[in-house]
């Protein structure tokens, strides 16, 4: 669930446009920056270690470690977006006591994005010490240009699969009503490259503009689910 959670961060809260007002508004967009790449590092070993829990003590250990962070940086991003924001300030007599609140909650928020990037720090860390193994794309942002070219190298899927399950996708959402639906990507639609066909379609231009709500979940198959 970990991973779950991370993947939650990364690719929707972080980039919400909620969370972009409120970092600006609080002028914190450095200091949550610095805790990104160290998010992404780790979301780029949580599969191996999840895998490796079961029979490995440190690995176990890691994971429970991650997940108690992780579930740190989510609350505090909760809170951030929570915040009201100056356009809930007072009257003029009371704004100097506003000013402060708002001041005090910054403060709050870089201390705490300050101890939660050592501690990330400390995870990447260990987890390289347990040589995780690195899934190349679960360490990049789908938002960078890099991450286009980088999953079209590491593509071994024909593009008729693509372009056939994305008209098929269009097809499900002009009869769903908005009900969500479920794609799984399975052995009798490709032998191999079921993830990266996965990623592709979930990261597909027209699947981020014409869906609200996308959920990327692991199990032994390559699955998505989309709303």
């Amino acid at each position: 669930m970990a991973g779950v959670h991370l993947r939650h961060i990364l690719l929707d809260l972080l980039p919400s446009s909620d969370m972009t007002k409120q970092r600006r508004e609080l002028g914190i967009q450095h200091h949550l920056e610095k805790i990104v790449a160290d998010l992404w590092a780790i979301n780029a070993v949580i599969r191996d270690a999840t895998m490796r829990a079961g029979t490995q003590p440190d690995a176990e250990m890691w994971m429970a470690d991650a997940g108690v962070a992780i579930a740190d940086v989510q609350n505090l991003l909760d809170r951030i977006l929570e915040w009201p924001g100056r356009a809930a300030a007072p009257s003029n007599p009371l704004l100097r006591s506003c000013l402060s609140i708002r001041v005090a909650f910054r403060l709050s928020v870089l201390q705490e994005l300050k101890e939660m990037g050592l501690r990330l720090k400390e995870l990447v860390r260990r987890g390289s010490a347990l040589d995780l193994r690195k899934e190349m794309m679960d360490a990049m942002d789908p938002c960078d240009e890099e991450y286009s070219d980088v999953l079209g190298d590491e593509a071994v899927v024909r593009d008729e699969d693509r372009d056939n399950i994305i008209e098929m996708l269009q097809q499900k959402q002009s009869s769903s009503d908005g009900e969500p639906f479920v794609i799984v990507i399975h052995d009798e639609v490709l032998w191999s490259g079921k993830t990266t066909l996965a990623r592709m379609i979930y990261h597909h231009p027209w699947v981020r503009q014409h869906f609200q709500h996308r959920i990327w979940v692991d199990v032994s198959i390559a699955y998505l689910s989309i709303q």
